[in-house]
């Protein structure tokens, strides 16, 4: 069981080319169930989440964001909704993150492809509340594209035994950050 856990987060690679081929509705409410199964502070479970299957919204959330021109044939934006929210209100930020990351774990698992979009800052914010409609105490989180995979990518260990630190952190050890272009050096 554990190297099957371990093989499948490490086969999830982030896909930017997609088939024409919807998604079954089956495998969108199993990729649901996996988002809902996500971990939240004091079991907030602030999320919303807002399937968009339909060709004109989708090609209005390309048109709006750049990097996020993809051709995926679905997306998923989890939102925060504010009003259920107790305690510390911007801990849903990690709630949503938590449930997107589901959802790219289970798009694996169901052998689909999907791509993590970040939404932040206010104009990304507007830009994707606008598009979908959402109320002032709705925050979109982020997207997450899913589709039968139209590229291959091989599964990929990032470990780096160099950023782990044992009982406390080592002020001496040095890193240097990962090249801005992995593509270059393969």
């Amino acid at each position: 069981m554990y190297e099957s856990v371990l093989d499948l987060f490490i086969r999830r690679r982030s896909i930017r080319s997609y088939l024409d081929k919807p998604i079954e509705k089956e495998k969108i409410d199993t990729i649901l169930k996996a988002a809902f199964a996500a971990p939240s502070t004091c079991n907030n479970q602030p999320w919303e989440m807002i399937v968009v299957t339909e060709k004109s919204i989708m090609d209005e959330i390309r048109a709006k964001f750049s990097f996020a021109n993809y051709n995926a044939p679905c997306a998923i934006i989890v939102c925060a909704n504010t009003h259920l929210c107790r305690n510390i209100k911007g801990m849903y930020i990690f709630d949503c993150s938590a449930a997107i990351q589901n959802i790219l774990l289970c798009a694996t698992a169901l052998d689909l492809g999907s791509l993590w979009v970040g939404v932040y800052g206010e104009q990304s914010i507007k830009k994707i509340s606008d598009i979908v409609g959402l109320p002032k105490h709705v925050v979109p989180c982020g997207i997450a594209y899913i589709g039968y995979a139209n590229e291959v990518k091989g599964p990929r260990e990032q470990f780096n035994d160099k950023r782990v630190y044992e009982q406390v952190y080592d002020i001496n050890r040095k890193h240097r950050a990962r090249p801005k272009n992995m593509k270059k050096l393969t």
